[in-house]
């Protein structure tokens, strides 16, 4: 079993419904597993498009998570 402390940090209309905190993850090992759950977990978070930070790198495709990781949930940005 793998378990890791993960903490969110979230941004814009996001922070609404998911308070930026720190949560266990268990048997989640990259992004795409953390995506799938958060959606889950936070179903608002489905309908809308959002990008993930992990360790302040915008994640381009997924990648693996660490114990500790710090992960941005965002909103999409506009100009300006």
């Amino acid at each position: 079993m793998n378990n890791m402390e993960i903490e969110l940090i979230t941004f814009g209309k996001i922070v609404d419904f998911l308070p930026a905190q720190k949560i266990m993850l268990e048997d989640i090992p990259d992004t795409d597993g953390l995506k799938l759950y958060l959606e889950k977990s936070y179903p608002q978070l489905k309908t809308m498009k959002y990008k993930l930070a992990l360790d302040q790198q915008m994640v381009q495709s997924n990648a693996q998570l660490k114990n500790n990781a710090r992960i941005a949930i965002m909103p999409p940005f506009s100009g300006g």
